[in-house]
């Protein structure tokens, strides 16, 4: 027993020992949980925090976004505000060059406007002149003294006859001079092909010496007469005077052979339309017109057409292949002196027919084709040809 107790009592220390060594442990666990607690009660506090923090981040993150969409709108409309401004700015500059513009134009249209007054009342005072000119002319001419007789024989029946024939005969007059090939594939060819049949088709040539005549007849139209004269001219040497009166001779000789109602012209070189004489014939007659003209085609030196007349009876408008008139102004002639007072032969005549007062009429139709001078050979005298001074 005695041993055990000693036994027993040996044990006790240790035990006490591991007791308290327990009981410390138990309290370190204790004390342990209760910092995990902590701990854990900070963490919840921290992830609160976190939480709100994160929150407040958010809340700053979408409120820097809208500052930056704001911005961003600013910059734009501060954009379109400069360029509004640079836009009013250059509209403005534009207003002041236009408005100093305006003021420039409207300077020079005043002063244009007064040129244009003074040239009106210059190109009248020349009118006036030019009309008094051409009427001192026309009583050196001889022309004055016929102008009543000339509307005496307008009331007769017999000049009266040409409005109301139902299809009057139209006298057709071609000057020539050496160029048959033309002359009959180009000009007689566009009189032939007339829709306008009751024609005379008067050729005559300027002393032609080739085979002119012998072209002419092989179309056997028995509406067309050549007449050949026996010399050529004369006329003045060549140049510009020449020009002017070249082919008097032989238009006068044609004109005495024509025997129509109504007369007209064509150049050798050049072509009618098709309609051109119906169209003319036509009227003549539903005006009652005594001379008639109309535009004509001018060929350019690339070979396209302009239309030319632009319904004045003044030189420059008006040519002797777009005229057609009463047979009544056979009468006047061409005149192979008219290069002495500068005029071209054939504005001389039309000039003094003018001055007869007779009732016209434009045809607004260019009706005849006038090719350019590229086909036309420089002039070479004939043999034993004389000239004027």
């Amino acid at each position: 027993m005695p041993n055990a107790m000693s036994a027993a009592g040996r044990l006790m220390p240790p035990l006490r020992r591991l007791q308290d060594s327990r009981n410390a442990l138990l309290a370190e666990r204790d004390a342990l949980l209760t910092e995990l607690a902590a701990a854990q009660r900070d963490r919840e506090m921290l992830t609160r925090d976190l939480a709100e923090a994160q929150k407040e981040w958010l809340a700053v993150a979408r409120e820097r976004d809208a500052l930056m969409q704001d911005l961003i709108a600013s910059r734009q409309d501060a954009e379109r505000l400069t360029h509004a401004l640079q836009l009013a700015q250059s509209e403005r500059d534009a207003a002041q060059r236009e408005a100093a513009r305006e003021s420039v134009i409207s300077q020079w249209d005043y002063r244009l406007r007064a040129l244009e007054a003074q040239g009106e009342n210059l190109d009248a005072r020349s009118m006036r002149e030019s009309h008094r000119v051409d009427y001192v002319l026309a009583n050196q001419e001889g022309i004055l003294a016929t102008i009543e007789d000339f509307h005496a024989a307008r009331r007769t029946e017999d000049y009266r006859a040409a409005f109301t024939s139902a299809e009057p005969l139209v006298s057709v007059t071609v000057i020539t001079a050496n160029r048959p090939d033309t002359l009959v594939s180009r000009c007689l060819r566009s009189l032939q092909t007339q829709t306008y049949r009751n024609l005379q088709i008067i050729v005559v040539g300027d002393h032609c010496i080739d085979d002119t005549e012998a072209k002419v007849a092989a179309l056997k139209d028995d509406r067309i007469v050549f007449h050949n004269l026996p010399a050529r001219g004369p006329y003045p040497p060549p140049g510009p005077d020449r020009w002017r009166v070249a082919g008097t001779h032989p238009a006068n000789k044609a004109l005495s052979l024509c025997e129509g109602q109504f007369i007209c012209h064509l150049d050798d070189d050049d072509r009618y339309d098709p309609e051109r004489i119906a169209v003319m014939v036509a009227a003549a007659q539903a005006n009652e017109a005594d001379f008639c003209w109309h535009p004509f085609w001018w060929e350019n030196a690339d070979g396209t057409w302009r239309s030319l007349g632009d319904g004045r009876f003044e030189l420059g408008q008006i040519g002797t292949s777009s005229i057609f008139y009463h047979r009544y102004f056979a009468r006047i002639q061409d005149d192979v002196h008219a290069y002495r007072i500068g005029e071209p032969g054939d504005w001389n005549r039309l000039r003094k027919i003018k001055l007869l007062r007779p009732k016209t009429h434009f045809v607004d139709q260019p009706l005849v084709y006038h090719y350019g001078g590229s086909e036309r050979e420089p002039f070479v005298a004939q043999p034993g040809e004389t000239f004027l001074e």
